[in-house]
């Protein structure tokens, strides 16, 4: 990844780093692109799909109890803007 999509993605979050963090970001931006071609060359030709990454007894998870949900009203009290029951927030990413 070159320097200046990264320059462009810092400006759109409205991110700053001094120079060591952007090499560093860079190089570690670069060693994610070395290790996703070399998945492309893997050989996965006979490889049954998973429903999951993980082994062992995952089925018996805890039962999924809904609880009653916290009142908008209750929620908004702690925003400083908001509309129509919404919270508003700045836009950050373009």
């Amino acid at each position: 990844m070159n320097r200046q999509i990264i320059d462009k993605i810092l400006e759109d979050l409205h991110f700053e780093m001094d120079i060591h963090e952007r090499k560093q970001i860079e190089a570690d931006l670069d060693a994610l692109e070395r290790i996703s071609r070399q998945f492309s060359t893997m050989d996965t030709k006979d490889v049954e799909p998973m429903v999951t990454c993980f082994e062992g007894n995952w089925k018996n998870l805890r039962e999924d109890i809904p609880i009653k949900p916290v009142a908008s009203t209750d929620l908004l009290k702690n925003t400083k803007s908001k509309k129509d029951n919404f919270v508003v927030v700045s836009k950050v990413v373009k």
